[in-house]
């Protein structure tokens, strides 16, 4: 396309020379006729006649090649006005796209903070709120008060307890040692009434093994309860 431009253009300023030679020609010929030392004067006013005509047709021609300057002028000015307007739509358009560029990435920003936001304020929700926390470290605290009182008190039954027991099985050693007399005594007397006798009276009193038997069972109870 450019081509054929450049190829109207320059035909377009091409002057056409054969008139202008026609022309030239015409004038040597007259001027040679009128320099003759009797020169054909009818001969010479035809001569005038033809060169004016010539020189009309060149002056028609330089019309034209005028005109086509003026043409080509003002394409020329057409193209420097679309060559303005396309630079300045580049200009435009690199600024456009500098912009929007910007814009661009201020908004994946803004959407890698929302995204950021988001699951903080996932994670925040998740975490109950201060007085909930508060409660439960009250409810938390009431417990643990609750559990050391139920401590303290099953201590204080566990110690009356052991002194219960650590009382019975005193009791119970007295009671033994007061049995183990009795039947010392009462072996004594039977000898003293009956004589020497090889097999003793049997007097139902448990043996020591057994006493600690029964009272380590009844402390493992005491214990339990």
């Amino acid at each position: 396309m450019q081509q054929q431009d450049e190829l109207i253009i320059r035909s377009r300023l091409q002057v056409e020379v054969r008139p202008l030679r026609k022309c030239i020609r015409r004038y040597h010929t007259l001027v040679y006729a009128l320099s003759q030392p009797q020169p054909d004067l009818d001969y010479a006013r035809q001569l005038y006649a033809a060169f004016l005509v010539d020189l009309e047709q060149f002056e028609l021609t330089l019309g034209k090649f005028k005109g086509g300057e003026i043409s080509c002028r003002r394409e020329i000015g057409y193209y420097e006005l679309e060559r303005s307007r396309i630079a300045s739509e580049v200009q435009d358009a690199s600024e456009d796209i500098i912009r929007l560029k910007a814009e661009l990435e201020n908004a994946q920003r803004r959407r890698q903070n929302r995204i950021e936001y988001d699951a903080l304020a996932k994670e925040i929700n998740a975490i109950p709120s201060r007085q909930t926390s508060l409660d439960n470290i009250e409810r938390l605290r009431g417990e643990i008060e609750r559990l050391k009182q139920q401590q303290r008190e099953h201590g204080g039954a566990v110690e009356l307890r052991r002194k219960h027991l650590l009382a019975f099985v005193t009791g119970v050693q007295g009671i033994r040692h007061m049995l183990a007399e009795t039947r010392d005594r009462e072996e004594m007397a039977a000898r003293q009434q009956f004589g020497d006798i090889s097999e003793p009276v049997p007097i139902m009193v448990q043996t020591e093994e057994e006493e600690e038997g029964v009272l380590v069972e009844d402390e493992k109870n005491a214990m339990e309860t």
